[in-house]
């Protein structure tokens, strides 16, 4: 018990310069050969997913509404229901993806009758991101890149960018990597 409660809190995962932009998201979806995988990488990263969470969407989850594509989750981590919301550009790739797939879920398993696996999305990006980027990237900067990005920008809510991510807003320092000019530049 003596070692748990002088446990302090883990540094920071991600460096700043880790971080990836939108510019580097486009580059990925334009190396991606494979329809499903382009669409995932962009709804993995405009959804702020987890990794679990984007492998095991199901289309029933998945809304198409006349201001864009709502998708609402439900946490084990939090147990609470949550939504997330697309961009227009990642709609239209979604409902293209759509008339191919005739799977429950948005994300099928070529060789099971289930979803995608997690680690298999991440072999994918390291290589991809290596060929494309010029550096390894794995499936979580994804998530940290469009949080920092998202509670970067002062028009928006904290609140609001708690739920894309599906979680509290305490959560805000973990995934606010800011470099060391920003971190002065808001001082």
């Amino acid at each position: 018990l003596d070692k748990i409660c002088r446990q302090q809190k883990a540094p920071r995962v991600y460096e700043p310069e880790q971080m990836l932009s939108f510019e580097d998201i486009e580059k990925l979806v334009k190396g991606e050969k494979d329809l499903m995988y382009k669409v995932y990488w962009l709804v993995f990263f405009y959804g702020g997913f987890r990794p679990i969470e984007a492998c095991r969407l199901k289309w029933e989850q998945v809304y198409f509404e006349p201001k864009g594509v709502t998708i609402k989750l439900h946490t084990t981590k939090t147990s609470k229901d949550f939504y997330k919301s697309l961009p227009p550009n990642v709609e239209h790739l979604l409902k293209e993806w759509k008339k191919f797939n005739d799977s429950e879920y948005v994300f099928p398993s070529p060789v099971t009758d289930s979803f995608i696996q997690s680690h298999s999305i991440c072999l994918r990006l390291k290589h991809l991101s290596k060929r494309v980027l010029g550096k390894k990237v794995v499936p979580y900067q994804l998530r940290h890149s469009i949080a920092t990005i998202l509670y970067k920008d002062d028009k928006r809510k904290d609140d609001d960018t708690a739920n894309q991510l599906g979680h509290t807003k305490s959560m805000k320092s973990v995934y606010m990597n800011l470099s060391e000019e920003e971190l002065k530049a808001k001082a």
